[in-house]
């Protein structure tokens, strides 16, 4: 009987559908490819340390990106809610999903510490409901 898969992560990815954009940072020739252009996608899951998003692009794993999103947080106080975020990461892995649909899975390379706190306010308060 083979064992359970252990989680490899430091942090719980609690899931998410944010509209969010990015660029790509590093490497050059990547970023030439694509044009310098943001490009929208669609974030799946969300952690203290990183993210994953939907992508039609392959780019490969150790690429950095520039991702820009704004955080809507519900419980937080009504003058307050949103938060614009801008997060340097980097592709941990990229997998083809259906058709030309890929996954990629991003660590946090650079975030501010405000940032960084709101995720994980918001994602203790999704781990204990």
């Amino acid at each position: 009987m083979s064992e359970p898969m252990q989680e490899r992560r430091q942090f719980h990815r609690i899931p998410v559908v944010f509209v969010a954009t990015y660029k790509v940072h590093e490497p050059i020739a990547l970023r030439m490819f694509i044009q310098e252009n943001e490009v929208w996608t669609v974030m799946l899951d969300l952690s203290e340390g990183g993210m994953a998003i939907q992508t039609t692009y392959d780019i490969p794993v150790a690429s950095i990106l520039l991702i820009e999103f704004t955080f809507l947080d519900t419980t937080a106080p009504k003058d307050a809610p949103l938060q614009k975020m801008k997060i340097l990461g980097e592709v941990r892995y990229n997998v083809l999903k259906d058709g030309n649909v890929r996954r990629l899975g991003i660590r946090f390379t650079e975030i501010s510490e405000s940032d960084k706190y709101v995720i994980s306010i918001f994602c203790r308060k999704a781990l204990a409901k």
